[in-house]
């Protein structure tokens, strides 16, 4: 379990119902991962991967129809090895405050839309031109974007334990309460609505470099045609910062722990 899902099991909350439905896995079983999407695929579950990518590379979102306006959804997050932490890239999580993010960011998900697409089915020769300019932009973006990345430092993810939850065994990190304090803050467990992400640790900014070839060598997935209708809210997004978060995110010491990992 992480994120919603773990906060809730942690406050000792009942878990369901929950509109944060969250698990996460380390990015060494991601071919476990696209098993398993294929499989539940095919037991008419709705799957998508995460960031709209035509590849499993930041994870998965899983959705069941109850009734006609009604879904039951769930997440599935990769973490990558990266210095002393466990990383999520983010990559459809550009900058707000960058103009060049953001609009490369619109390309390269246009991009990833059209060849998730069946526009050029049967058409192989257009479909490999159309994968080859994607290949060259996506380098580009990995390289030049500034996306809000999340960090765990790995000694929280060394362990874990099982629990029963409805009669299945599920894993959580053996100290979660310390994890929870990482990416929550020390008040984690007072329901807070107006929570941002700067009250823990995890998130910092910087380019994706670190993650081309993990990227470019994630499997490919043929997703399921869906969208799902979001409810519209006045809250402001966890990803949108005021200068205030800016300047704590900017004193994060995860970047440059992870530049000096590099030189090494």
């Amino acid at each position: 379990m992480d994120a919603g899902l773990l906060l809730k099991y942690s406050r000792g909350h009942d878990i369901f119902p929950s509109s944060d439905i969250d698990f996460g896995i380390k990015s060494e079983d991601i071919k476990k991962l696209v098993l398993f999407s294929e499989f539940i695929k095919n037991k008419n579950y709705l799957v998508k991967t995460l960031g709209n990518t035509s590849v499993i590379f930041e994870g998965v979102t899983i959705v069941k129809k109850i009734q006609d306006d009604k879904f039951v959804s769930i997440d599935i997050y990769v973490y990558y090895p990266l210095g002393n932490y466990y990383c999520r890239p983010n990559s459809h999580k550009p900058l707000k405050q960058s103009n060049l993010s953001k609009n490369l960011f619109r390309v390269f998900n246009k991009m990833n839309t059209i060849i998730n697409s069946d526009i050029f089915k049967g058409k192989y020769f257009v479909k490999i031109i159309l994968k080859n300019i994607f290949y060259i932009f996506a380098k580009i973006y990995f390289r030049v974007a500034i996306t809000s990345q999340f960090a765990i430092p790995k000694i929280l993810f060394k362990n874990f334990r099982n629990i029963k939850i409805y009669g299945e065994m599920v894993s959580i990190p053996n100290n979660n309460n310390k994890y929870m304090e990482w990416r929550y803050g020390p008040n984690w467990k007072i329901t807070n609505k107006n929570w941002r992400l700067t009250d823990g640790n995890m998130v910092f900014l910087y380019n994706l470099r670190k993650y081309w070839n993990n990227f470019n060598k994630a499997p490919d997935f043929s997703q399921s045609k869906f969208s799902l209708q979001k409810n519209k809210s006045n809250q402001k997004s966890i990803f949108k910062f005021d200068e205030e978060e800016l300047k704590i995110i900017k004193q994060s010491k995860i970047k440059s722990e992870l530049i000096k990992d590099n030189l090494r």
